[in-house]
């Protein structure tokens, strides 16, 4: 990702400067390439490591005695067997969704914060603003960027787990009825992080007391998971929950 936005921004920066008709870019302009720069490389490099986390994905999600995959290049070797290459980009959408605007943000905001410790200090390098300052400058960029995007992670968790929709409804189908009852959907709801309840009453859409593998098929598409989420669970406590935690996370990632 790094060497990506070295790669943009040094072509670009200049052609910024161009256009500003000065020497080196205003404050402004360069957050502007800074954002824009960011958000390609974030995608960029989402696009070369995203299969990585579809088969990371897919180790997490199994459920049941019996494990299909068992380590990474096996699981490489069955998904290409089973379903082809286009399976390692399942779910991509809503990923570069949510990256493209996090690489923007954190590289955006944390270019107009440098230019603040700039003007702070009466400097006119960075080499002379103190390195505990820049740190917290990342710091509160990253945080900045995570909390921003946070809703589409969630959106992206909930809609990886559709990729072994048949396998995990077999798993939890203990009895081999061919449907689920509440407490066989317990697990799903341990691993996804939601309220059994919510779950439950989201699946079990005709009130039934059993879910069929039609029902169990849900979050179809991300604007259907976020409008569950929003309607099911809310927004602080569906598309914001455990931001916290995300928010300490992005602090000391980039920082």
């Amino acid at each position: 990702q790094f060497l990506a936005y070295d790669a943009l921004s040094s072509r670009l920066r200049p052609q910024v400067a161009v256009l500003c008709a000065e020497e080196a870019p205003s404050l402004a302009a360069s957050a502007a390439a800074a954002t824009v720069c960011g958000g390609v490389a974030a995608s960029v490099a989402t696009l070369a490591t995203y299969p990585l986390d579809v088969v990371r994905t897919r180790l997490v999600l199994q459920l049941g005695p019996g494990l299909r995959y068992r380590n990474y290049l096996g699981t490489v070797e069955d998904i290409l067997r089973t379903e082809g290459p286009s399976a390692f980009y399942r779910g991509l959408s809503p990923t570069l969704l949510g990256v493209l605007p996090y690489g923007a943000l954190s590289f955006g905001s944390f270019e107009v914060l440098k230019g603040q410790l700039l003007r702070h200090h009466g400097v006119s390098t960075m080499r002379e603003v103190p390195s505990e300052h820049l740190l917290a400058a990342g710091g509160l960029s990253g945080a900045f960027a995570q909390i921003m995007v946070y809703p589409l992670h969630i959106v992206r968790r909930r809609m990886q787990a559709p990729a072994l929709t048949e396998q995990i409804f077999s798993a939890l189908d203990s009895d081999r009825s061919g449907d689920l009852s509440r407490s066989e959907v317990r697990p799903l709801a341990e691993r996804l992080g939601v309220r059994e309840e919510v779950l439950w009453r989201e699946m079990d859409a005709d009130k039934s007391g059993r879910v069929n593998f039609k029902e169990f098929r849900q979050y179809v598409s991300m604007r259907d998971t976020f409008r569950k989420i929003r309607q099911t669970e809310g927004v602080t406590g569906g598309l914001f929950k455990g931001a916290s935690i995300t928010w300490v996370k992005g602090s000391f990632t980039v920082g």
